[in-house]
């Protein structure tokens, strides 16, 4: 599980905000990643993570290695950050090895981040 500790002092934008109260009222906040720090042990747990970027994709005449995905817990999709191809690519052989399959719901990278901790917390 990745954990994450709160700054001490509160940045000033969560000091006068109603969904300060707690931490769980602040997982939708654009902010939280500001009050919330991940632990240096967290830290390296996702440096673990393989992230396949966007413009190494782009290229007409790539092919995406779908062979990682057999070593892998987890596919995180970013939609539209793929060609149609190469999602039902990705989609079909999660299934066939049985990964699950999760969608980031934003194209922020700190947002991401924050969407696999959470993951992460609901599922251990």
């Amino acid at each position: 599980m990745l954990e994450y500790y709160e700054v001490d002092p509160l940045p000033e934008v969560c000091r006068h905000c109603i969904e300060a109260a707690g931490e769980d009222d602040c997982y939708n906040c654009d902010y939280a990643l500001d009050r919330w720090h991940l632990t240096p042990e967290s830290e390296e747990r996702l440096q673990e993570l393989k992230m396949i970027r966007r413009e190494a994709t782009s290229h007409k005449d790539y092919v995406f290695d779908t062979s990682i995905i057999r070593h892998v817990d987890v596919v995180w999709i970013q939609p539209n950050a793929l060609s149609h191809k190469q999602y039902y690519r990705i989609i079909d052989t999660a299934r066939q090895y049985k990964r699950p399959v999760r969608y980031f719901l934003s194209a922020s990278a700190q947002k991401s981040a924050a969407q696999i901790v959470e993951c992460d917390n609901i599922l251990t």
